[in-house]
């Protein structure tokens, strides 16, 4: 017997309502991990903006040495 004649005679695998609630709970999950995404995406925007800008305003070694030297 064919795999098809076989598959045919076995009729469908999932009711409709099991194949709605698994495609919802796919969505779902889909959904969730694009949120993740984007929501670590801004974390990391968020870090890297505030570390450079903590760079940015720390004064450099030889700034200090040179204020040491003036007083």
């Amino acid at each position: 017997m064919y795999y098809a004649e076989q598959a045919a005679e076995q009729g469908p695998r999932s009711k409709p309502s099991q194949m709605k609630a698994i495609d919802f709970a796919f969505r779902s999950v889909t959904a969730g991990l694009g949120v993740a995404t984007i929501a670590l995406g801004a974390g990391l925007i968020v870090n890297v903006i505030s570390g450079l800008s903590y760079h940015a305003a720390v004064p450099k070694p030889e700034q200090k040495l040179n204020e040491q030297e003036r007083s």
